[in-house]
């Protein structure tokens, strides 16, 4: 009887230890997905951020060449308004 009893016993405990063998490695799996998860993800924000960075740099090339063209156009428009006002005093 003794002997049936730590039978049944093993048998449970075997049971139980396989069961958190399968909850172990569904756990290990999980967590194996979650990191390539994460890896894809910082990746991904890695990307986003270089683009981030090559579109700040395009903006501010952009500026700087509207501005040189300001410039450009007000000391045309300067030369021009000089050049009326020579023609007047010629006329």
């Amino acid at each position: 009887e003794a002997e049936t009893m730590y039978q049944i016993k093993f048998e449970t405990l075997q049971a139980q230890a396989g069961k958190h063998g399968d909850d172990l490695r569904n756990t290990r799996n999980e967590i194996a997905e979650m990191n390539r998860a994460i890896q894809r993800l910082q990746a991904e924000i890695d990307n986003i951020k270089n683009q981030r960075a090559k579109l700040e740099a395009a903006i501010a090339e952009a500026e700087e060449r509207g501005e040189l063209a300001l410039k450009d156009g007000h000391a045309k428009q300067e030369e021009l308004e000089a050049a009326l006002q020579r023609a007047k005093q010629d006329m």
